[in-house]
This record gives structure tokens, sequence and C-alpha cells, in this order.
């Protein structure tokens, strides 16, 4: 029986997880080849080091620009462009290596300053693209894979890098790397080792930020640069450009090379999936963090509204008890109790204000569980709760509606409250349902809200009354968002204010609602 489309795929796998040892047989083979290529023709060994690191330069480049779309990351592609400079380089450091014959009468010092500037590059480049790596200072001022403008800035820092450096070294101005009779100069070496001076720092910067990489990517980097910094000090102590060390380095810039492929093209590419449910097992945590933060603030405030309830309302209680009395001694003695008035009636303030300021901070809390209302039963138990003096309430039934009672009554109280306080003498207060059971409405025949107002009333502090503490409508705003309704104003058909609640979802007929059974509590 023949196997399904992707039967092939996984008997590939299969093999290759049955023969772990046949990636090192084939190594083994391409080094001790490529061992016994130098042996007969150096300059044959060196071009074919060179173009495999090429190749694969240019392999890094294409897939991370091709992919650049769905990077969650900058990291790879500066890595990509970075390597698409340094293939330019290192093919003008194969034409110039001595014996080539492309560039007459240069000798190997061109070779050896183009060796430099590639190393350079890549070096500097790693610096760079690992400060990239997970959610860091430096990924979120620049966005190179999502914002084309950012994009062609990379692309043109590198191609003017790579021209400043073919400028320099053609052009005479690069400081000497190789003298035949003595080989390495001073400034060759030490640019050797500030050359692994940068590769170090890249190794710092991606332990730092390894959690911004899958594990196995992450391990192919550390021993793909840690490689590159020991071929780089084998090419410190070469003298001639045909020696042992210079087949030594060059060997194991082939290794560095396959890593940084099998990091940043055969891992992410060739396994997405890996790095998909990474992404997805990060965004998890981040928002488990987040919630486990949101939490602790939550619990902060309860602590703090406590805090206001109890050690703010005791004094407040105290100070009224002593102002009573202090008004009996006066009527007592036929005094005048103006002043003792006019304080009552500040703590009274007070107190109002800390009842504002408490609900403010527990009626934007999510409703979890909302429950059938009979919102015309309700209306007319939080009317009973305000002093209302003369104004009249007229309820044409919304209906019920799925609510947190508790905070749907004290929408209703605010609202009421504000008609009463700025509806004029004896103002005529309508609760209604909205058209097509969109929601419900609460206005009165007053003066109404300006139009410029009516964005700002629903503003903690704003109010246009002497007595008022502005937090009323706030806390109708943040009742609302709880249930995840609107609530906007707007003008009455007798020019009052119109408060509409949308947004509303319906009871189901069958459920009961409270206000039928069980009843409204006052």
């Amino acid at each position: 029986m023949h196997g399904g489309p992707d039967s092939g795929r996984r008997g590939d796998s299969t093999a290759r997880r049955g023969k772990p040892w046949l990636p090192f047989v084939a190594w083994t083979a391409v080094f001790a080849g490529l061992y016994v290529v130098q042996l007969f023709n150096f300059l044959l060994f060196h071009s074919l080091a060179e173009v495999f690191s090429i190749v694969i330069a240019s392999a890094v480049f294409l897939v991370a620009w091709n992919s650049r779309a769905r990077m969650d990351t900058d990291f790879f592609l500066i890595l990509g462009v970075a390597y698409a400079a340094v293939a330019v380089l290192d093919t003008f450091h194969t034409l110039a290596y001595a014996g080539m014959g492309v560039f007459p009468g240069r000798g190997a010092n061109l070779s050896t300053q183009l060796w430099l500037a590639a190393r350079f590059v890549e070096a500097g480049s790693l610096v760079v693209a690992t400060g990239f790596v997970g959610d860091n200072a430096a990924s979120a001022r620049l966005s190179f894979s999502r914002r084309s403008r950012d994009t062609a800035l990379l692309v043109a820092g590198y191609v003017a890098v790579t021209a400043a450096f073919l400028v320099g070294i053609f052009g005479g101005s690069f400081p000497t790397s190789y003298v035949p009779e003595s080989g390495l100069t001073t400034f060759k070496v030490v640019a050797e080792y500030a050359i692994v001076a940068l590769l170090g720092v890249s190794l710092v910067q991606l332990y730092r930020h390894r959690g911004g990489l899958d594990r196995r990517v992450y391990g192919y980097f550390v021993v793909g640069i840690g490689v590159t910094i020991v071929s780089e000090l084998f090419f410190t102590t070469y003298i001639s450009v045909y020696g042992f060390s210079a087949m030594v380095g060059h060997l194991l810039k082939i290794a560095s090379f396959y890593l940084i492929y099998l990091a940043g093209v055969k891992t992410v590419i060739s396994n997405p999936q890996e790095v998909l449910f990474r992404q997805l097992h990060e965004e998890r945590d981040r928002l488990a963090d987040r919630e486990a933060e949101l939490a602790r603030k939550n619990r902060r405030l309860d602590q703090f509204a406590g805090i206001v309830s109890h050690d703010l309302r005791n004094p407040l209680n105290v100070a009224s008890g002593r102002i009573e009395l202090a008004r009996a001694e006066a009527d007592g003695d036929g005094g005048d109790d103006e002043h003792l008035a006019a304080a009552a009636d500040a703590i009274d303030r007070m107190a109002t204000l800390i009842d504002d300021v408490l609900a403010l901070a527990r009626e934007g809390e999510s409703v979890d569980e909302a429950a059938p209302v009979d919102t015309e039963s309700l209306a007319r138990a939080s009317w009973r709760t305000v002093d209302t003096a003369d104004a009249e309430l007229r309820v044409d039934g919304p209906g019920a509606v799925r609510a947190d009672q508790a905070r749907l009554r004290r929408l209703f109280e605010n609202l009421f409250r504000n008609a009463v306080e700025h509806g004029g003498e004896a103002p005529t207060v309508r609760v209604g349902a909205l058209p097509d059971g969109r929601g419900f409405f609460v206005e009165d025949d007053g003066p109404g809200v300006p139009p410029d107002d009516r964005e700002a009333v629903f503003e903690a502090g704003y109010s246009t009354a002497a007595e008022g503490t502005g937090f009323g409508l706030n806390i109708v705003r943040e009742i609302a968002h709880a249930h995840d309704w609107t609530v906007t104003v707007g003008e009455s058909a007798s020019g009052g204010a119109r408060f509409e609640i949308t947004g509303v979802d319906a009871a189901d007929s069958t459920e009961p609602a409270a206000g039928e059974s069980p009843p409204v509590t006052e």
C-alpha cells in the first residue's frame, strides 16, 4: 500500500533521527577532502572554502529577505542583510587572493584587507542584531521587518558601509595589513582582536536575550559565534597566506557559516511550527504576567477602598456626632448654629465624595455574572432612594435585561440624582426602551446638556453644580463599560438631557427577573 503525500517526508525525518551520526560523518569527509586538496593546491582549497561561505551567506540573505513580513523580530533580517554585505566583500577577497591574478600587482595585502572588512561587518552586525532579539528597547524603536522605510534604511546603510570599505581599500587609505617579508602587520593583529572582542559582546547580548530565541537556534548561534572567535584567533598567527593557520582558520569559517545557516535558515524556515509554538507560549506567558499584575493592582485598590471606607468614615462620623451635640447645646442656649450647619454640610459633602470615590474604584470592574433584572421595578426602587423633592418619575417598560442588579441600580440612582440636580425645580424624568431593543434611556425635561459639554460630563471631577462631586456620571460610564455597554448623552424631545445606554442584552422572557422573583431589595 502506498503512503500519503507526507509519508516520504516522515520517512526522511525518521531516517535522520535514526542516524544522528550521519552529519558528523559527512562533515568529517568534507573537511578531510578539503585538507587533501590544500596539500596539493592551496589556492583551490581557499576558493572552495570561500565559495561555500559566499553561497551560505547569500542563502541566509535570500531567506531572511523573503520571510521578513512573517518575522516577529528584526534579528534575522539584520543578519540576512549583513551577510549579503559579507558575501560581497568575501567575493572580492576570494578574487584578490594571492595567485588568482584578478588584481595584478596588489599582492596578498589586498585580500587581507578585504578579509578584515568582511569580518568587521560580520562581527559588528552580530552585535547590532543581538540587540534586537526578543522584546527590548532596540526592537521597540525600529521595525525593519514591518516598515518599508526602515527596511530601506537598513539596506542603504549596509550598501554605504560596504562601498566605504571597498573605496578605502582600493583607494589606498585602508591601513596595510600584510607585508610579504614579515607577514601580518600590527594593525592586522590588533584588528583581529578587536573583531574577537565584538564577537564576545554579541555572545553576551545573545545570552541576555536568550529567552527571545528557540533553544536550538540559540545553541547554534552560540556555537557558531564561538567557532568564529577561534577562527579569528588563528588568523592572528600566520606568516604565509598559504600556511597551516590560514588553512585551519578557513575550515573553522566554513563550520561557523554552516551553523549560522542551521540557526537562521534550516531551523527557522524548515521548522516554522517550532518558532510559532514558541511565540504562542511567549505571548501566553506575557498575558499571564499582565493578568497577574492587574490582579495585584486590583487587590491594592480593594485595600485602599477599605482604608477609605474605615479610616476616613470613622473620623467623619465622630465629627458629625460632635456637631449634632454642639447644635443641640447651641439651640438650648439660644445661640446661632450657622457655622455648625456649614460644618455639617461640609462633612456631608465629604461623606458623599467618599461614597463616589469608592463607587468609582469598584464599579469599573468587569461584570463576570449577569442575571435577568426587571428594569421597571429596579428603576422605581432606585427612585425611592434618591432625594427627588418634587420631581416625577415615569417608566415606560424597558423590560428585563441581563445585568449586575446592584450596579444597574447605582447607574439609575446616579442618573436620577443628576436629573434632579440639573433639571430645574420639578423635572419629569422618563425611563424607556430604545427602538429595536437596543437598550434603554433616561431623560428629563430640564435645560439639557450643551453639545460642547456632552463628552466632558463623563469625566471625573466635572460638575456645574456647587454641591456636586463631579463623579456621578463618571460612575455611570464605568458601570456601563463594566457591562460592555455604551452610554451617550443627547437631547430629549422637550430639550432636556437624554442618556442612552446601548449594547444591552435583553433577558429571556422565560427567565425570572429580579424585581419579580426574587423581589428588588431597597
